[in-house]
């Protein structure tokens, strides 16, 4: 058997303390490298996650606009298109019977015991008289040589309502707008 002076022992126990030292240290290394992984993953991550909010609201914010600019569109051609229409199907009645069908309405709408005036056109003066006499209706028609054709109001202690057919068409979009002029 073989005696291991001091100095050896001392030797071996000091190579196997840094053998062990080096393991643990190496141990600690690779704690604080996942660590670190993990940190950077997470850190990754959550910016990662943040680019994502940020470009998808962008994104939102962009189809948002788009969708008012598309609304407005869309609205602006209904309103030709209801205009259109509306136009088209009087346009197809003769002005008398759109004069007489004004007048039934206003008097309709308004209060027949209420004295009127009706201001029309000189071209229309004929048409409305005749309107007034098939209603039974007694009203005094007025001549205004500045109305054009398809203009005409009546005048009643009230005052004046506006019955011709621009004025109709402007009431039905401006209904159709609603009361901040956006579509109803």
């Amino acid at each position: 058997m073989t005696l291991l002076r001091a100095a050896d022992v001392e030797a071996i126990l000091d190579r196997d303390r840094r053998r062990r030292a080096e393991e643990e240290l190496q141990r600690a290394l690779e704690r604080q490298t996942l660590e670190n992984h993990k940190d950077g993953f997470r850190q990754g991550y959550e910016d990662g996650m943040e680019a994502a909010r940020q470009c998808l609201a962008a994104a939102l914010a962009q189809l948002h606009d788009e969708l008012r600019r598309l609304e407005k569109e869309l609205e602006s051609g209904v309103e030709t298109l209801v205009e259109t229409v509306l136009k088209d199907m009087v346009g197809v009645l003769p002005p008398e019977q759109v004069l007489a069908e004004a007048v039934a309405k206003a008097l309709r709408d308004g209060d027949s015991a209420d004295p009127a005036v009706l201001h029309v056109s000189s071209g229309e003066a004929p048409a409305a008289r005749k309107a007034l006499q098939d209603l039974g209706c007694g009203m005094e028609v007025e001549v205004v040589d500045v109305l054009r054709p398809g203009e005409f109001y009546l005048e009643t202690r009230w005052g004046q309502i506006n019955i011709g057919l621009q004025d109709q068409l402007l009431q039905i979009m401006n209904t159709l707008n609603g009361p901040n002029g956006a579509q109803a």
